[in-house]
């Protein structure tokens, strides 16, 4: 389960913040007029206009910008985005995803639509919250199964938007070579190239006139390629020189062309995006419940191969160097000590103070009503380096007082009455300096929150515990250390 033992404190990897500029992705199906697009973008700005939040809107018709960078990513008649910009949300009551909720319900009614989906902009985000590729040899079977996820997925609690990244193109007519075509040596390519060449064009020279290039290219005349009719009635050159109809050496059939064909390691690939509610569901859950069904779904459709991706994949990739982070800055953190102390053990005793700022971790987060994310834990990786400073002067000062012949137990009860008002100032100093940004509730620092709600009640924890276990633990340790000397020397 993707929460804290206690399951009150959630684990999401990347959440959704409130936001003051929303992007709405229109795509109407492949061959839709730029005149019908706007059409439908009229309605969805009446929508809008509604809207007593929205402060400004602008309308792209044809084309989509990237959410990542500020270029026209695609230009197509059945695209068209609408991006908004609220009133600040320091002065608005509702949330941008309650704007969005809104908005979705009365979008819904709209007819003759691929797909219509909502996006915030600035803050995290790794991308869709559920991305899943279908990849196989055969397009049907990925996009068979590509519809039973969907329909998997659509069973979730909180799920909407599913959407795919397949679309389909115009009717076409596709061309299939008979055995006799290869007895003749035409192929594929040949062959397609003489139809081009007839209907489209071949380029045979460039000429000069009057300063300018001209190309001259030969084609069949307008009367002669302008039904389909005049296909069928083509002639087909074979390498020998000989000409032959094209209906004896192929056969023609109406279907439906592909707008994009995306591949996987030489594989058709379809993927399948869906966003969460964080409020209903756990995108981290539900896709936790999807990945233990893969095995299944691949053996139910043979030749298929499914693979998470998305925030999924880069979450994996980040915890994974952030994990990989904190054991070398662990390792790190206990050479130091130990060079420090002259000792293997009594480092443990101040690195102790790690493992315990996690329960002020855990607990401020729940406080606060925040779930853990990803900046949580790169908080608490910093926070390991913080956490120590507490123990470290409670010990150093307890083993000043043994080497000037005080005994241990009146030297750790003498460093914490002395050490006390230090420690204090030190963790204090930390949390005061990060108290405003968590009273913050502006957009630009909304982010950061959990990172230093990680870091100010995971010191304050640590602070906290290390004055009542890092004493007793440090005359443990001692007790331990003169018993096997006893034991090992026999005095």
């Amino acid at each position: 389960k993707r929460q804290v033992a206690g399951r009150h404190v959630k684990l999401i990897s990347f959440p959704k913040m409130d936001s003051d500029f929303l992007v709405i992705s229109l795509r109407m199906p492949v061959g839709t007029t730029v005149a019908k697009t706007e059409s439908t973008l009229r309605k969805i700005e009446h929508i809008a206009d509604k809207v007593p939040e929205i402060k400004h809107y602008y309308t792209l018709v044809g084309g989509e910008i990237s959410m990542d960078e500020p270029i026209l990513k695609a230009t197509q008649p059945h695209l068209g985005q609408l991006m908004i910009e609220l009133i600040p949300m320091e002065k608005r009551t509702r949330t941008s995803d309650e704007i969005i909720n809104q908005m979705r319900k009365q979008t819904s009614q709209l007819s003759g639509i691929d797909s219509l989906e909502y996006n915030t902009m600035g803050g995290p985000s790794a991308g869709p919250e559920i991305a899943i590729e279908v990849s196989g040899r055969q397009t049907a079977r990925v996009i068979s199964t590509v519809k039973s996820i969907k329909k998997r997925i659509s069973q979730f609690a909180g799920v909407y938007d599913i959407r795919d990244d397949f679309e389909e193109g115009n009717r076409e007519i596709q061309i299939e070579l008979l055995h006799s075509a290869k007895g003749l040596g035409l192929t594929t390519t040949g062959v397609s190239q003489q139809i081009r060449s007839a209907f489209h064009g071949l380029k045979a020279r460039t000429i000069q006139r009057r300063g300018e290039s001209v190309d001259i290219v030969v084609r069949y005349v307008g009367k002669r390629r302008n039904t389909i009719s005049d296909l069928e009635k083509m002639w087909i050159s074979t390498p020998g020189g000989v000409r032959v109809p094209l209906s004896e050496v192929a056969v023609m059939h109406e279907g439906i062309g592909y707008a994009t064909i995306n591949h996987t390691n030489l594989k058709r690939a379809v993927t399948i995006f869906a966003s969460v509610n964080n409020e209903v569901g756990n995108s981290d859950e539900i896709m936790d419940r999807l990945e233990s069904e893969y095995p299944r779904i691949e053996l139910n459709h043979p030749g298929i191969k499914l693979c998470s991706t998305g925030g999924r994949r880069e979450n994996a990739r980040a915890m994974e160097s952030i994990w990989l982070g904190f054991i070398l800055a662990v390792s790190l953190i206990y050479i130091c000590l130990a060079c420090l102390f002259r000792s293997y053990v009594q480092p443990i005793i101040v690195m102790i103070s790690i493992p315990m700022a996690f329960v002020g971790v855990t607990l401020g987060h729940l406080i606060m009503g925040y779930p853990i994310t990803l900046l949580s834990q790169i908080g608490y990786v910093a926070l390991a380096g913080i956490a120590v400073n507490d123990a470290l002067i409670l010990v150093d000062y307890a083993n000043r007082l043994v080497r000037k012949g005080t005994d241990r137990s009146e030297a750790v009860y003498l460093a914490g009455l002395r050490r006390l008002r230090p420690i204090i100032l030190t963790s204090l100093t930390t949390i005061l300096g990060l108290a405003p940004l968590l009273a913050e509730r502006s957009f630009q620092a909304r982010f950061l929150i959990p990172m230093a709600i990680s870091i100010t009640f995971g010191l304050a924890a640590a602070t906290f515990l290390t004055l009542l276990l890092v004493p007793s633990l440090y005359l443990v340790f001692e007790d331990i250390r003169t018993g096997i000397h006893h034991l090992w020397h026999g005095k």
